[in-house]
């Protein structure tokens, strides 16, 4: 219960030494190649496999998001030749089947030969994304930067994005190498610039607890 209320609270929660070397390995060889800053995985199973043998992990799951299955893949990578920077933003958009006309799914686009929209609000507060860590994540290499609690004002604009985080208190996602981070959908964060010449290579798994509304489906 105190996982499950710090986590609507705040927004977020570790799962630290999640991970075996062995699994990390088996996570370092899913990475998409030739690696880009981000890439979509093509394939979960091989991912959820790894998950399921993290008995913690998989509590933490069950306590924050009873039934979740998992609904997308992401690789992204920061070294020396691919670093980036993001401002602080919502990631609203999920992957589906195909595209049909179904109220409060808007703004559709096709990437990589895949449809993705932008769902009602209620589809995104019952969503998590994890980050899995490949490498260890400190200040810096890049890392993520989360706003304690942002989860809770929903779907902004950029305006209003803009005037929210002042107040909010920040937090980085720093880690070891196995570390699991949980956050709401709707959290806001963005990414910083590396100061070293170090990998942050981290794996992104979307999930949600519930179907689409026929006949969207979604794409995994």
């Amino acid at each position: 219960m105190g996982n499950h209320n710090a986590f609507e609270d705040n927004g977020f929660v570790w799962i630290r030494n999640a991970l075996s070397q062995a699994q990390i390995n088996t996570l370092h060889s899913l990475m998409p190649k030739p690696h880009k800053a981000g890439d979509r995985l093509a394939s979960l199973g091989a991912v959820a496999n790894e998950l399921n043998k993290a008995q913690n992990f998989k509590i933490m799951l069950e306590t924050i998001l009873p039934d979740a299955f998992p609904v997308r893949g992401l690789a992204f990578i920061k070294t020396p030749q691919t670093s980036w920077t993001l401002p602080w933003h919502q990631d609203r958009v999920i992957a589906v089947q195909d595209k049909y006309d179904v109220e409060g799914f808007t703004n559709w686009t096709r990437k990589s030969g895949v449809w993705h929209c932008e769902p009602p609000s209620y589809i995104l507060d019952n969503m998590i994304f994890i980050q899995i860590l490949l490498d260890d994540i400190h200040s810096s290499n890049g890392p993520m930067e989360v706003a304690i609690g942002s989860h809770k004002n929903a779907s902004l604009n950029q305006h209003e994005i803009s005037a929210s985080i002042t107040p909010i208190k920040i937090e980085p996602v720093i880690g070891k190498a196995g570390d699991i981070f949980c956050s709401k959908a709707l959290m806001l964060h963005r990414s910083i610039a590396a100061t070293e010449n170090l990998s942050r290579r981290t794996l992104r798994i979307d999930f949600a607890n519930q179907a689409l509304p026929p006949p969207l489906s979604y794409y995994y």
